[in-house]
């Protein structure tokens, strides 16, 4: 099942999709070297075995585009950062994309009116109950404060791949 489209949801009568939809999707990306999963020093010395410093400039820009691109695999953030998603969530139990998510600041319909009832479940991975607007702004805090050692590794292999 493809997470943003609900695609096992298809209407066959109108050939539209269904409800409960990421519409789309805003991640802060101003991220600096030091909010990097790892350091070029880090990951010369220690992943790739590379001893000299013609290429770092190279590495310096490989790293945070490996991590994005193992993020928008996955579909999780790997370091904590705010997230503005558009959804239709008109029958209710949208899943909000690129988790684990933290705290929710911010919810609007699709006039910009604030929503302050609503209901969220789940603990990591959060789900929007309702209210049941076909189209809200959800801004929240998602991504890991701190990253499993994991992810951080299949960050390094594709900077490495990249490389």
């Amino acid at each position: 099942m493809d997470f943003f489209r609900n695609e096992d949801k298809l209407d066959d009568s109108t050939g539209s999709l269904s409800f409960n939809q990421i519409l789309d999707v805003s991640i802060d990306e101003d991220i600096s070297a030091s909010q990097e999963l790892f350091t070029v020093g880090q990951f010369k010395q220690h992943y790739g075995k590379i001893d000299t410093s013609d290429e770092d400039t190279l590495i310096t820009a490989l790293i945070p585009a490996a991590r994005q691109m193992c993020e928008r695999y996955v579909g999780m953030l790997f370091i904590a950062r705010e997230v503005i998603a558009t959804v239709n969530n008109l029958n209710g139990g949208v899943y909000l994309p690129y988790g684990p998510i933290g705290t929710i600041t911010d919810v609007n319909d699709i006039n910009g009116n604030e929503i302050t009832d609503y209901k969220i479940t789940g603990t990591v991975f959060k789900q929007m109950q309702w209210p049941t607007y076909d189209l809200m702004a959800i801004t929240y805090a998602g991504g890991y404060t701190t990253c499993p050692e994991q992810l951080i590794t299949a960050v390094k292999e594709q900077t490495l791949w990249l490389y």
